[in-house]
């Protein structure tokens, strides 16, 4: 299995539905974790329950490693992800964005929007339009607010990453203003006790050892049915500086160069990862 990088030139809260966990004393940075996993609302859907011990075992990680860190479950709200200069509710600069790292789990799904193919993320409430789903290319600027400080979000959703017909340039190269890395997962992502132990390690490994790399090989399997194929998407100036970010960003040691308006982007993934809903890679 060859492991790929790819360079394209161009152009994850709420209403806090639990107590916030915080580390006192010294603190490394600000985490969120969201379990976004109740659809038995306006917004029907499978229940994602054991996503509540993924994101979880990755916010206690973070936690012991001195991170400031909140565990929201069981459902988030759209101004947590949204931008208020795109959409009237949108409040990421009070929510997503207060954090140096966010890690966001829910159902996702694949759409056509003004011709254009991308990804979209659904939620367990609706947006103020009646809506459940968050269109990334439209409703998301990332890292535009308090000082640059959100450096990487961590998708855990169906499709958050899926890069047919050209989707994953079409959802998210808008959005980065700011934010070095999003990472996701072509096609259908799994939600099982199996992968307990690799948000475990995520948080823990990341301290020392990129989170890039740390997200790919941690989240990559083949194992299964079908394979779960994780990807990380960088934007930067240049291909150096999207290579450097990639080598060099822990969670500890931020990279301090902000990109508002990348002109680059590259994204990392496994050759030939094959996923259910996806095409090989």
């Amino acid at each position: 299995m060859k492991w790929f990088s790819i360079c394209c030139i161009g152009a994850l809260l709420l209403v806090l539905c639990s107590p916030n966990v915080h580390s006192q004393g010294l603190t490394r940075g600000d985490a969120a974790g969201v379990a976004n996993m109740d659809y038995t609302g306006d917004c029907p859907g499978d229940d994602l329950d054991y996503d509540y011990y993924l994101i979880k075992a990755w916010a206690d990680e973070m936690e012991a490693n001195l991170f400031t860190t909140n565990f929201v479950y069981p459902n988030i709200n759209h101004l947590w992800m949204t931008d208020y200069n795109l959409v009237d509710w949108g409040r990421d600069h009070l929510k997503m964005e207060t954090y140096h790292f966010v890690i966001i789990s829910g159902h996702g799904g694949t759409v056509t929007v003004n011709n254009l193919d991308q990804n979209r993320i659904k939620l367990g409430k609706q947006n103020p339009n009646g809506d459940c789903y968050v269109y990334p290319r439209y409703q998301m600027k990332i890292g535009d607010n308090n000082q640059h400080k959100l450096k990487i979000l961590h998708l855990v959703t169906c499709h958050g990453m899926t890069v047919d017909q050209g989707r994953l340039a079409n959802t998210w190269n808008n959005t980065f203003a700011g934010i070095h890395q999003i990472h996701g997962f072509h096609g259908v992502s799994w939600s099982m006790p199996a992968l307990l132990s690799d948000f475990e390690h995520l948080a823990n490994h990341g301290q020392g050892n990129n989170v890039a790399y740390e997200w790919l090989f941690e989240m990559h399997h083949e194992e299964f049915e079908f394979d779960q194929c994780p990807v990380v998407y960088i934007g930067a100036d240049s291909e150096t500086q999207a290579n450097q970010i990639f080598q060099n960003e822990t969670y500890r040691v931020r990279d301090d160069p902000i990109y508002t308006e990348p002109s680059l982007f590259k994204r990392w993934y496994f050759e030939g990862c094959d996923p259910s809903q996806g095409g090989p890679m």
